[in-house]
């Protein structure tokens, strides 16, 4: 049936980016302390080679990246004010 597989070729990209999320997530919390301490430019480019349990994560991110980027995009111009405060300076 061409519309079940057309729906099933729809809902993979979901189930790929959520399987994704769990397994950046779990990575994440076990190298956190590694991955948010301050660094330099050439030791944050050396942790690709020092994790390299993110090369997966890392491949399937830069195939979605732009859609992802859109979409994020969109979603932040329809809530900006969630995001931002404007204040006006009262000179």
């Amino acid at each position: 049936n061409s519309h079940t597989a057309t729906l099933r070729m729809r809902g993979r990209p979901k189930v790929v980016l959520a399987r994704n999320y769990e397994e950046a997530m779990a990575l994440y919390e076990k190298y956190a302390d590694k991955l948010t301490a301050e660094c330099s430019d050439e030791e944050f480019m050396a942790l690709f080679e020092q994790y390299p349990e993110f090369d997966d994560l890392d491949d399937a991110f830069v195939e979605m990246e732009e859609e992802v980027t859109d979409t994020i995009c969109h979603y932040v111009d329809e809530h900006l004010e969630d995001f931002v405060s404007v204040v006006k300076d009262k000179e």
